[in-house]
């Protein structure tokens, strides 16, 4: 009996130290400011759906703005709803490029700014 109780109980931590935990992955890139010096954005995507983006527009007084929800991925685009805007992320490796409102790779000047790189 106790041997028993033993191994249920080896058993259960086992059970419990091999169960997955939900990750996380930060995303971050400085966007481009009309009235301030930058926008330091990052977006964070938890492996159960759930997102976090958070726009800082750098100034005197810096003024954080923060979207919460749950996201989807269609193919390699990583969708984030919101009520005035749907923003569109294409997979690039390890990083993320911010889609224009199209649907479309941002070209121009400003490219690079929409390049989210992952932080490690």
């Amino acid at each position: 009996m106790k041997n028993t109780l033993l191994s249920l109980v080896a058993f259960t931590l086992l059970i419990g130290c091999s169960s997955p935990q939900n990750k996380t992955k930060t995303f971050k890139t400085s966007l481009p400011c009309a009235d301030c010096d930058e926008i330091v954005s990052v977006l964070v995507l938890d492996d159960n759906g759930s997102f976090s983006l958070s726009d800082t527009y750098v100034k005197d007084t810096n003024q954080t703005f923060t979207k919460n929800g749950v996201y989807s991925v269609e193919g390699d685009i990583i969708i984030i709803p919101s009520d005035d805007e749907t923003l569109r992320f294409k997979k690039d490796g390890e990083n993320l490029n911010r889609l224009d409102f199209e649907g479309n790779l941002v070209e121009g000047e400003f490219r690079d700014n929409y390049n989210y790189k992952l932080s490690k």
